[in-house]
């Protein structure tokens, strides 16, 4: 059965797409919004607080994209090779999960420095 790891893959591809998107239109500065960026009380004081704050990590959002693609591609040639390798199809998720998270910690810790 094929649709567990098609349906992760897309997810991983789609959510990559969107971070990658995220982090080149953050590099230039970000506008104040309620949907893209890092979206903290300090950060959203103000138009000029949120584009700084995202500016200064662009480069993880990138990061976090083709993270995200490349565990979208592996499930999916994973789902090709082997359809019943679930294990392998939780390593992937969680160990993605993994990257997302730690990397978030340390981009938001990095956002509310260049605002201080």
């Amino acid at each position: 059965m094929f649709w567990p790891f098609g349906v992760l893959a897309f997810n991983f591809l789609v959510a990559g797409l969107a971070l990658f998107v995220l982090g080149l239109r953050s590099r230039t500065g970000l506008a104040l919004n309620q949907w893209w960026g890092l979206r903290t009380k300090k950060t959203m004081v103000d138009e000029e607080t949120f584009a700084k704050a995202n500016r200064a990590i662009w480069r993880i959002y990138v990061f976090q994209g083709c993270v995200s693609i490349t565990a979208g591609i592996a499930t999916l040639i994973v789902g090709i090779v082997n359809n019943e390798a679930y294990p392998l199809l939780a390593a992937i998720g969680l160990g993605s999960t993994l990257v997302f998270l730690t990397s978030m910690l340390y981009a938001s810790t990095k956002a509310h420095r260049s605002i201080s």
